[in-house]
């Protein structure tokens, strides 16, 4: 909703100042403040009207939101896997000698990419976190993405805690954070990795160590 302009609402013993938008939902407004000012208005007729004029501007809103959505899209850069996922050796031996499992995009290559055109277009990117109830503990990651004019979009996914590679509790709390930041903002806005992403498999076929393999013996 672009522009605005002050109306002045009589009230019970003082005048209180409403900013009225322009367009539809503006024009209701002012409506109702005219309304106001006869006594005899119908209290229930009014609250109606008051929940059309909200029910309008959340409508004008949504289609903001869509239609500066779609030139995002337009817009959005394709991220490179520079980080590495390692795991050791040894599992009994976590700070040892590690071998590769995979490559990722890093948060902080996403959020460098992103965040500008993010701005530009009028959005903006943010997290919440829930405990995760279920076998595991764990945390529920919530991105979500804001309009200026008002509406947002919410993507959730459930996160266990990332015990892997001998991490501690504090470790596997950041580590899950910010597995669900990547993965839910991705999901949220269509973020494409550069190169074919393979979850790790080909990383996982490669051949075990000879103390790996008496462990599982």
């Amino acid at each position: 909703m672009s522009g605005a302009r002050p109306i002045s609402m009589p009230a019970a013993e003082e005048t209180a100042v409403a900013v009225v938008p322009d367009g539809p939902a503006g024009s209701l407004l002012n409506f109702v403040a005219m309304a106001l000012k006869d006594p005899s208005i119908d209290v229930a007729k009014l609250e109606a009207l008051l929940r059309m004029q909200r029910e309008i501007v959340a409508d004008d809103a949504r289609e903001q939101f869509n239609a500066a959505f779609i030139k995002l899209q337009g817009r959005l850069p394709r991220i490179k896997k520079n980080g590495t996922l390692e795991y050791p050796k040894d599992p009994k031996n976590p700070e040892g000698p590690k071998r590769k499992i995979s490559s990722f995009m890093r948060w902080e290559d996403i959020d460098a990419a992103i965040k500008p055109i993010l701005e530009e277009e009028g959005f903006a990117l943010t997290f919440n976190t829930a405990p995760r109830q279920g076998e595991g503990g764990g945390l529920i990651v919530t991105a979500t993405v804001r309009h200026r004019a008002g509406h947002s979009q919410d993507t959730s996914l459930p996160i266990p805690l990332d015990t892997s590679g001998g991490k501690n509790n504090i470790q596997s709390y950041g580590s899950a954070l910010q597995y669900g930041k990547r993965y839910t903002a991705c999901a949220a806005l269509n973020i494409v990795a550069e190169g074919t992403d393979d979850d790790g498999v080909a990383a996982g076929n490669s051949p075990i160590t000879d103390e790996e393999c008496a462990e599982l013996a």
